[in-house]
């Protein structure tokens, strides 16, 4: 079966893009905000394709044959994983940090990677009627810009979140806490249990802190 043109050609107009905005950084010296904004652009065109790219394939995948050979490994997402821990608690891996404000497309591709990582667990995802969200980010002394918390897209994973473990966000079925470690690590970690938990969580992370080996010069320690 061949896929529509109408279909690829989008996609094929973003990924010439991205190609366009990755030579012109690698060619060329720029004022600040010049690369910022041709940053911003490859990070827009290239997260937009992938989205289209997970589109597309939903809509023309084809149904495997008996007689097809299956993989031998199923590759994880390169964009994080998802487990239950011991405790009964979810925790998504993103393997990417938060995007700031400044990025256009950021939260559409961040709530399309929580939904999928989700849908691997959905058959054994607990639901908590009263929940609590941890947003953990795992950042380092040479981070260029730090956004305050309130230029992050927490929202974006709120409401992937909402409705597939826990009813709603209001602040009497979900309560929100934002954490950061110091470790150097690009990524960011989701934990989500019962808000009767919450303490353990605490706990927990108070006991990662102490235990890192901070980086020289991050203030704070």
């Amino acid at each position: 079966m061949k896929i529509p043109d109408n279909e690829l050609a989008p996609l094929c107009e973003r990924m010439k893009l991205a190609g366009q905005c990755a030579a012109a950084l690698r060619n060329g010296s720029y004022s600040a905000v010049k690369q910022n904004n041709l940053l911003d652009s490859l990070c827009f065109q290239l997260e937009h394709a992938c989205l289209d790219a997970r589109r597309t394939a939903e809509r023309n995948r084809e149904a495997s044959g008996m007689m097809e050979s299956k993989p031998e490994i199923e590759l994880s997402p390169p964009y994080g994983e998802v487990e239950i821990t011991p405790k009964g608690w979810i925790r998504l891996a993103l393997d990417f940090p938060l995007p700031g404000r400044s990025f256009l497309s950021g939260t559409q591709y961040l709530t399309d990677c929580v939904r999928r990582l989700l849908d691997q667990r959905r058959d054994d995802l607990p639901f908590f009627a009263s929940a609590f969200t941890a947003v953990v980010e795992h950042i380092g002394p040479g981070i260029r810009g730090p956004f305050d918390h309130d230029n992050k897209p927490f929202q974006s994973i709120i409401n992937a979140l909402k409705g597939m473990v826990f009813p709603d966000d209001n602040q009497l079925q979900m309560s929100l806490g934002l954490f950061s470690l110091p470790d150097g690590k690009e990524q960011c970690e989701v934990f989500i249990l019962p808000l009767s938990q919450a303490p353990a969580f605490l706990k927990f992370h108070l006991e990662t802190l102490s235990a890192l080996s901070y980086p020289p010069g991050f203030p704070g320690r």
